[in-house]
């Protein structure tokens, strides 16, 4: 079989969205180091977390919001306060607004590119 062509599907909301995710984990490493929590600690965990849930939550910025709660939880041994728990649905809640935003402007750009 001769290869002529390879085609790659870039996923253009990823790219997008990968600056709200990065954001999000320097919010939450910012809001655990108050709880002497290592920020390089915390992202091993939240990506251990992420792959564990994967079975219950699937992907997307609900799942993450889910994880990092758990994260949270997990790596201050439950002393966490509810305050950092509302910091935490919050953060989920303004990447769910922003990524909305985001896939709106995708999908008007998208409509000048017309192959």
């Amino acid at each position: 079989m001769d290869i002529h062509w390879i085609g790659f599907d870039a996923d253009d909301t990823l790219w997008v969205n990968e600056r709200l995710y990065r954001e999000a984990r320097t919010r939450f490493d910012a809001l655990l180091a108050g709880y002497g929590v290592d920020p390089a600690e915390a992202d091993r965990r939240i990506d251990e977390i992420e792959v564990q849930n994967l079975q219950w939550y699937g992907y997307g910025v609900m799942s993450f919001g889910l994880s990092l709660i758990e994260a949270a939880v997990d790596l201050t041994q439950g002393r966490i306060a509810g305050q950092g728990i509302s910091q935490v649905l919050q953060l989920t809640k303004e990447m769910i607004t922003a990524e909305g935003k985001a896939a709106k402007r995708l999908a008007d750009l998208e409509k000048g590119f017309v192959v």
